[in-house]
């Protein structure tokens, strides 16, 4: 029997077609917003290069289509998707490096790339794509013991509940995020407080109403989940403004240094909210009974 198809692999692929789309949206955006083309055409990545702005665009067109086609083909079981997907990634690298073009703003893309690539060639996943055999079920359970997975599908209402109950973690999640970014803001210490009281208040509301929505079942991973995902998005946004702005044509173009704006203090009490949240969701998956199988 065919074994399902893993949820790892139904992420990726949405994730896929979701980065292609809004590439495909900022391309149009920048090329209807007359200020937002200047910035672009003046931009040191596009001058930098000794392609004409044509040719980018129309490889930028090209490389969007191309990753949009590879996230359909993962949906729809297509084998090469996988394979054509890092592959193409790959080789988009190597033309910017050909034509000058290829940056440090990269690599934050690149490890995007791994991490997809990793799950798409995970076991589940490779049996999935190759269709062969789900493994042998296990070792019947004694008599009147009762199963440890579900023997019907989820009733419409369990369904809406989840996808209810995913909504309302999501929502969490993008407070959590905003917690963490408010907390590095340029502020007085007194007027912090204040400031991350709001999105601190909303977080745990959110999060109590979506563990009482899911009927409390994993909360401690699907808590979790939401702190890194909140957290983790500050500190990736971090990184990448501090690594953009590292670059000598890009900061001489910036009308201040976004390293500056933050003074000791901030990235002081900033770190601790931070660190705060990313241990609590260590602590939480640590707690979290073993999943059943």
């Amino acid at each position: 029997m065919t074994p399902p198809r893993p949820i790892s692999v139904t992420a990726v692929g949405w994730l896929i077609i979701a980065m292609a789309g809004l590439a495909a949206v900022g391309l149009v955006a920048s090329a209807l917003i007359p200020h937002l083309r200047h910035e672009i055409v003046n931009s040191p990545f596009v001058r930098g290069g000794w392609l004409p702005l044509a040719a980018q665009l129309g490889l930028t067109v090209v490389d969007q289509v191309v990753r949009l086609v590879c996230g359909v083909g993962v949906l729809k079981r297509s084998d090469w998707a996988r394979y054509l997907y890092p592959g193409w990634s790959v080789l988009m690298v190597l033309i910017a490096a050909a034509t000058g073009s290829v940056t440090i703003m990269m690599l934050p893309g690149l490890l995007i790339v791994a991490l997809l690539t990793v799950f798409l060639f995970r076991a589940d996943a490779t049996a999935w794509f190759k269709g062969t055999a789900s493994p042998a079920p296990p070792t019947p359970l004694p008599a009147g013991a009762p199963p440890p997975w579900p023997t019907a599908p989820p009733s419409p209402a369990s369904m809406a509940r989840k996808v209810l109950a995913i909504i309302v973690y999501v929502a969490a999640g993008f407070a959590v995020y905003f917690l963490t970014l408010l907390s590095f803001a340029p502020t007085p210490p007194g007027e912090k407080l204040g400031l991350v009281a709001v999105p601190s208040a909303i977080a745990l509301v959110l999060l109590v109403i979506a563990i009482l929505i899911n009927r409390h079942w994993r909360w401690q991973r699907t808590t979790a989940i939401t702190l890194l995902s909140g957290a983790g998005f500050t500190a990736f946004v971090g990184i990448v403004l501090v690594t953009v702005s590292s670059i000598p044509d890009v900061r001489d173009r910036m009308e201040s240094d976004p390293r500056a704006l933050l003074g000791g203090t901030d990235i002081v009490i900033g770190g601790i909210v931070l660190g705060a949240i990313l241990l609590a969701a260590v602590l939480l998956f640590w707690s979290a009974p073993p999943r059943r199988t």
